[in-house]
């Protein structure tokens, strides 16, 4: 009986040390993401994101000025919005400015500041409220969209853009509609296959998320799929004291936390202006201020340069995304 004991604990310690030891060797063998995009694993990368560019002039003009300043390098642009088309005019004369799309189904300001889908309504009716512009909110959208029809006018926002001769770089959903359904988020996924570009993931339940997400989460990565190590955005501080000192703290505490790899953190920028704070509210607007402020600040990029951080756009994961689905569909 100790004879056969031995032996089983002999074999269970052969099996255990193989498989450490191929951790080992392929943690060895496969590189980081960081180290895949030319970088080493010590570093710290940061994507500072502008959602919302195309919502409104003084969104886009205070997204055009932070990327002037040097440390929020991407925007995403809401095809659909009214700012849309002087958006890409101030593309082309700013080339530096990487742009993703912020992929649109839903108009929240209704009536007030309205826009509808770039498909027509006969194409896709179900995406069409009573008055002819989109649905104001994440419940009327799931209660009355054709899935189908949704993707088909996110593949024609993305059309749009690219025909606007700006290739996005990313692609995601404006209030994480994508996140709501199992086959949005699949269709989601085809778009990114289908154009090479990486998609955004919501790594927190703000949305009810579909069940594929995010357990199969590696599995994506397996097939080509590339994500930023991690992703935050700043709603916790939402709705309380909007004192800048607050905001611009809990931005720079979460900076000094950071850990090597990739990081993106999603901002809204605007200038206060007496128009905007009418169409958003005065809360809305100071956020989006205050967040504005924070990141052409010299304190904010003093600290980062302390730390030794790295502000880089999603142009690099497109390529390598680009790169890895280009290797598994040969």
């Amino acid at each position: 009986m100790k004879k056969y004991l031995r032996i089983v604990i002999i074999g269970l310690t052969i099996i255990v040390a193989s498989i450490v030891l191929g951790i080992y060797i392929w943690q060895g063998l496969s590189p980081t993401l960081v180290e895949a995009l030319g970088y080493s694993n010590k570093d710290i990368l940061v994507i500072v994101n502008m959602d919302d560019i195309g919502l409104h002039s003084d969104v886009t003009n205070a997204s055009f000025d932070a990327q002037r300043f040097g440390l929020a390098k991407s925007g995403s642009i809401m095809v659909p919005c009214p700012d849309f088309e002087r958006t890409i005019d101030l593309l082309k004369k700013n080339p530096v400015m990487d742009i993703w799309i912020h992929l649109t189904l839903t108009c929240e300001w209704g009536e007030k500041y309205p826009w509808s889908p770039i498909l027509p309504k006969n194409r896709v009716p179900s995406l069409y409220n009573s008055k002819g512009i989109m649905w104001p909110d994440l419940n009327s959208f799931i209660l009355h969209a054709n899935i189908q029809e949704a993707i088909w006018e996110m593949d024609a926002q993305i059309q749009k853009l690219i025909k606007s001769a700006i290739m996005p770089s990313h692609i995601d959903g404006h209030m994480g509609f994508y996140c709501t359904d199992d086959k949005l988020f699949k269709g989601a996924m085809e778009l990114s296959r289908k154009y090479k570009i990486p998609m955004r993931v919501w790594r927190k339940r703000r949305y009810r998320l579909p069940l594929l997400f995010p357990n199969n989460l590696p599995h994506l990565q397996k097939i080509g799929f590339v994500f930023p190590n991690s992703w935050i955005a700043f709603y916790a501080i939402e709705g309380e004291d909007q004192n800048p000192s607050l905001r611009a703290k809990s931005y720079l505490d979460y900076l000094k936390k950071l850990k090597p790899g990739i990081h993106e953190i999603m901002t809204h920028f605007a200038f206060q202006s007496g128009p905007l704070i009418d169409l958003l509210g005065n809360q809305n607007v100071s956020n989006r201020y205050n967040d504005y402020k924070v990141w052409t600040d010299s304190t904010t990029k003093m600290l980062a340069e302390k730390i030794g951080i790295k502000f880089i756009n999603f142009k690099q994961l497109q390529e390598l995304q680009a790169k890895k689905i280009n290797n598994e569909e040969k």
